[in-house]
């Protein structure tokens, strides 16, 4: 959650200035840098889900033996 505060407030936290090319650049910077991180956090939470299911099936298979 805080990753799209972040994404989506960042115009608001660099005022236009006079130069409205380097003030694009840098929003378009800090939004892909945020998205990136989102992406990257949703890969880890998908990642410990899947070992949480793998140890969930290795208990269940301990206990068949």
């Amino acid at each position: 959650v805080p990753a799209l505060i972040i994404y989506f407030a960042i115009p608001l936290a660099f005022p236009k200035g006079d130069n409205n090319e380097t003030y694009l650049q840098i929003i378009r910077w800090v939004q892909t840098c945020t998205y990136i991180y989102m992406i990257v956090a949703v890969l880890v939470v998908i990642n410990s889900f899947l070992n949480s299911l793998n140890d969930i099936y290795d208990i269940i298979a301990e206990k068949e033996e």
